[in-house]
């Protein structure tokens, strides 16, 4: 017996005939990819219904996931700890409408979840006017005033220019004590607590100075005084301006203390309290999920079927105007096998390219938009790579039915045609 010595056992005609294979194999390549640009506009315009098929699945993809990220951005903690209750009192004969109860801030302070909160309303001030003091030389401000209860304030996240809230002792005594935020504060040229300002004619002592606040900031333009304070001197709210309750609530207390509120502050009429618990972001990021998904998927769907229909008519009418070719090459010892595989080949091409170029427009369209929306663009890499996938697989299935008709042409029918 004669040793190999490891060397390849495999006889020199059975390497020839597996690199003669190899090499048949990727001759019905190249023509298969030469085939595509013999007819380039044709190639193009076939194409065309798949890439804005790809396109549009990408975009859809892209959009939802960067619309989803938008809304888990912008809806911060502070938003997710917000309660509001507004006076839903319906009493139509009624000048003024307050149905919140006198000890409303300690029936909220009562409920588990609860960080801080209270009471406010815009004070019906009439022809009150705000002045630095009661010398008639000092200019009259046209300032608007909120009753904010000391819990309100706390509420508010307020960081301070001067001095600090007015205490829970002031509120319950109504003192004549104010809070300016600090538009108001620079109109009346106030830098410093402790000292005195004139509203209505009357002195209030400045018990400090707003410099930010992380809940309505539009009371930085304003001057809030205490609740009981409100009531004794202007009287209670008006029917086109309402009181509301602010409550802060602790990290995923929210919905819970929103399903209370209203028990607790009015157990005899709780209908009086409309409570207005914050958003739900999955909820939401759901709902925009699923409007975009249902919309462009369905269009993503229409024009994919519609580029698979161009390939498969453009690829039966190519091996119709081939049907010679196809005769020579079978004469010449092409088999059935590779003529189909060849256009196969052609059709898997043709898609896959789509695809590519579909995936490019879809990341396109998502970047501009995003950068028109000032979001930040989000595109999964699965998405991008699933592009070129999906349109191969559109070409593949498109090219199914054609190549097996090209494969069984005879060859003596197509050599006399």
């Amino acid at each position: 017996m004669v040793s190999t010595g490891g060397r390849d056992n495999k006889t020199p005609g059975t390497r020839t005939g597996d690199m003669q294979t190899r090499l048949v194999w990727q001759a019905v390549f190249f023509e298969a990819w030469a085939s595509l640009g013999q007819n380039p506009v044709r190639t193009i315009l076939t194409m065309l219904g798949t890439a804005l098929g790809v396109g549009a699945f990408v975009t859809v993809l892209g959009l939802t996931a960067t619309a989803q990220g938008q809304i888990s951005n912008d809806f911060s903690q502070l938003q997710a700890t917000t309660v509001v209750v507004n006076d839903a009192g319906t009493d139509p004969m009624a000048e003024h409408i307050l149905s919140f109860p006198l000890d409303a801030e300690a029936r909220m302070n009562q409920l588990n979840g609860v960080v801080a909160g209270g009471l406010s309303w815009a004070v019906p001030s009439g022809n009150s006017t705000v002045s630095k003091s009661l010398d008639a030389r000092d200019k009259d401000h046209r300032l608007e005033l909120y009753a904010a209860s000391s819990g309100y304030i706390t509420g508010l996240h307020p960081t301070w220019a001067a001095g600090t809230a007015y205490s829970q002792f002031a509120s319950e005594q109504a003192l004549p004590v104010v809070v300016v935020g600090v538009v108001a504060a620079r109109q009346l040229d106030l830098h410093q607590a402790g000292v005195t300002i004139a509203i209505g004619g009357s002195l209030y002592q400045v018990a400090g100075i707003i410099a930010t606040v992380e809940r309505k900031p539009e009371l930085l333009s304003a001057i809030l005084l205490p609740t009981t304070t409100a009531l004794n001197t202007f009287g209670p709210p008006v029917g086109w301006a309402r009181a509301h309750m602010l409550v802060e609530t602790e990290l995923g207390a929210a919905y819970q203390v929103a399903g209370e509120l209203a028990l607790a502050l009015r157990p005899d009429n709780p209908a009086t309290m409309a409570v207005v618990p914050p958003p739900n972001p999955p909820l939401m990021a759901g709902l925009v999920s699923a409007s975009l998904q249902t919309l462009f998927i369905s269009l993503a769907g229409v024009t994919l079927l519609i580029g698979a229909t161009a390939i498969a008519n453009t690829t039966m009418v190519a091996v119709m105007e081939r049907v010679g070719e196809i005769g020579v090459r079978r004469a010449i010892g092409a088999g059935r096998a590779h003529i189909m595989t060849q256009f196969l080949i052609e059709t898997t091409l043709t898609g896959l390219v789509a695809g590519v170029v579909g995936a490019s427009l879809g990341v396109l369209v998502v970047a501009a938009v995003a950068l028109a929306s000032t979001w930040t663009a989000i595109m999964p890499g699965w998405v991008i790579a699933s592009g070129p996938i999906i349109g191969g697989a559109v070409g593949l299935l498109a090219g199914t039915f054609p190549a097996w008709r090209a494969g069984n042409i005879s060859p003596m029918t197509a050599l006399r045609r």
